[in-house]
């Protein structure tokens, strides 16, 4: 009878413990990777241009600048996000500053369309929305064939 106790007791312990897992997984557990991909719009107020970064699932990103009549991709780097944070790394000409080229976002709130973070060099919180219309892929539009003019 005893020996019954105890794998009784055993086998609801492990069904507790896997349902416990089930509802911190399917409930409780932080959004993946996938929610960031895509493009989003930097709603912080700039003079003369916006921000947008755009989240590709190979681990890279596009820092695209609109401003002045042009839209250029700037900065092509690599991406990841983990626990709480967002690590972006963009390539630098400087080698003795490894550092400057590495931005953590501290990740505040996050949605499907929507996600609050805030830098963790500031401290102001800055809010991403999704952007869905389509921007240019390539660094290098102004060096796009373009028709022969006309020498009158």
């Amino acid at each position: 009878m005893q020996k019954w106790l105890i794998v009784g007791t055993v086998i609801v312990l492990l069904g507790a413990l896997g349902a416990t897992i089930y509802v911190y997984e399917r409930y409780y557990r932080g959004p993946s990777e996938a929610v960031f991909l895509g493009t989003w719009h930097d709603t912080t107020q700039m003079l003369d241009s916006t921000t947008y970064y755009r989240f590709k699932p190979d681990g890279t990103f596009d820092l695209i600048i609109a401003g002045m009549g042009s839209i250029d991709v700037v900065a092509i780097g690599k991406w990841y996000a983990g626990g709480q944070n967002i690590y972006m790394r963009v390539p630098t000409l400087d080698e003795d500053m490894p550092r400057r080229n590495v931005w953590v976002w501290h990740i505040v709130y996050i949605s499907s369309d929507k996600i609050l973070v805030r830098d963790t060099r500031h401290g102001a919180p800055i809010v991403w929305e999704r952007f869905s219309d389509p921007l240019p892929t390539a660094s290098n539009q102004a060096m796009q064939l373009t028709p022969p003019r006309s020498e009158f």
